[in-house]
C-alpha cells in the first residue's frame, strides 16, 4: 500500500516513485492488469504504454496523468508527482504511516507484494489443500468464541465406531 501524505486537511497516499514508469509498474501489478488493460480503462492506445514503461516516450500530458491516476483509482496529486509535474515538497507533504489495523486484508497484501515480491494467496503452503485453509478458518472462527481446540475435534470430527469383538454366546462361556 502506498504511503500517506497530508495535504492541509486532506491525507492522501504516494507511492513514493520518482520515474512515471515506476508508478505504472507498480500499478499495474497492483491491479494484475496487463498493458493493454490500462489503455482501455483510461482511454488511449497501449503505444503509449509501452512507450512509457520502456522509456522511450516523453513525460505524459497533465490531462493523460488524471485519466491514468482515475483508471488505477489513486489520488491525481500522487500521478502528477510519479510524472514530475510536481514535488512532494511543493504540496507542502507530512508523510505519516498508517495504523496496520485500520488497514483491509488486500492492503496488507498488497504491502507484502510491494516488501516481499510476492503476493500470498493463502495463509497456508502452496501444496496444502483449500480444505486444509478452510478447516483452519473453521478452528480460528470456534477458537475466538472459547472453544478448546480438543473440544473442536470432538464436535466436529467423526468417532471411530466402537469395535466390539464381535458377540458373546448365549450359554455364556
Amino acid at each position: 500500500m502506498a504511503q500517506p501524505i497530508s495535504l492541509e486537511t486532506t491525507t492522501i497516499y504516494a507511492a513514493n516513485m520518482s520515474k512515471w514508469s515506476d508508478f505504472l509498474r507498480s500499478n499495474l501489478n497492483r491491479k494484475g492488469w496487463d498493458q493493454a488493460r490500462l489503455a482501455d480503462e483510461a482511454g488511449y492506445h497501449k503505444s503509449n504504454v509501452t512507450g512509457w514503461l520502456s522509456g522511450k516516450t516523453g513525460s505524459p500530458s497533465i490531462d493523460t496523468v488524471k485519466k491514468t491516476a482515475v483508471a488505477f483509482g489513486v489520488p491525481i496529486a500522487e500521478a502528477l508527482i510519479a510524472a514530475e509535474y510536481i514535488a512532494e515538497s511543493d504540496l507542502n507533504v507530512e508523510r505519516l504511516a498508517p495504523d496496520p489495523d485500520l488497514l483491509t486484508d488486500e492492503q496488507i497484501l498488497d504491502q507484502l507484494q510491494k516488501r516481499m515480491g510476492v503476493r500470498p494467496t493463502g495463509l497456508t503452503p502452496q501444496n496444502q489443500p483449500t480444505e486444509v485453509d478452510d478447516a483452519q478458518d473453521r478452528y480460528e472462527l470456534a477458537r475466538m468464541e472459547g472453544e478448546t481446540e480438543h473440544n473442536y475435534r470432538l464436535r466436529t470430527e467423526p468417532q471411530p465406531e466402537d469395535e466390539s469383538q464381535g458377540e458373546a454366546p448365549d450359554g455364556g462361556a
